[in-house]
This record gives C-alpha cells, sequence and structure tokens, in this order.
C-alpha cells in the first residue's frame, strides 16, 4: 500500500490469494502485539485454528496483520464474520481490508 497524493491507503493491483488485512486504527501495543491479536481475534472472534491459517505476517509499514488463509472456503467464511461483526470489539479496533484478487495472473515467458 501507498499514500495518495491526499494521504489516503491505496491497495495494490496484485493480490494475495486468501489473505486478509487487518490494520490496527490506533497504534496501541495491545492492538500491534501478534499475541493478542492471535488470541482476540484469529482464535477468539473468528473461532480460528493453526490448520486454518497458512501464514500471519506483520507489516511495519501499515501496521497492519496480513493473514492468509489455507483455502477459499475458510476465507469466505471469515470476510462473512467480518462484515457481521464488524461493529464488535475486538474487531472493531481494526480496518478489514481483503487483498485477494481472483482475476490476478501471473504469465511467465521463457526465451
Amino acid at each position: 500500500m501507498t499514500e495518495g497524493a491526499g494521504h489516503e491507503r491505496t491497495i495494490p493491483r496484485v493480490g494475495l490469494r486468501c489473505t486478509i488485512r487487518f490494520q490496527a486504527r490506533a497504534a496501541e501495543e495491545r492492538l500491534t502485539a501478534r499475541t493478542g491479536f492471535c488470541r482476540s481475534v484469529i482464535m477468539g472472534q473468528l473461532g480460528l485454528t493453526v490448520e486454518n491459517v497458512r501464514c500471519i505476517q506483520w507489516n511495519q509499514q501499515e501496521k497492519a496483520f496480513d493473514v492468509t488463509l489455507m483455502d477459499l472456503n475458510i476465507f469466505n467464511r471469515v470476510a462473512e464474520t467480518c462484515v457481521k461483526e464488524a461493529g464488535v470489539s475486538p474487531l472493531s479496533d481494526y480496518r478489514v481490508v481483503n487483498l485477494d484478487r481472483p482475476n490476478f495472473r501471473v504469465v511467465t515467458v521463457h526465451m
């Protein structure tokens, strides 16, 4: 993500399959601590297990956790939960952004 002229954030066109970004609305330690985020949001509110998550990566520049899920069914379930419970804490402390771009294709050319 980069900041534009009006300081709004833009999402890159290249997507990460089955990935959701949880961006902290405030730069508080309780929101940016990995263990707290995993316990309260990932396992607590979203009900995910270790088998459901492929990767959780802290993005320092964006003050966000990028969570890649194992498959599209889990991704869709989590996306629906995020929409339904957007105003419920602790999920309400994060701005949720879909990084998945399903029509993105990588083309490799060998010469």
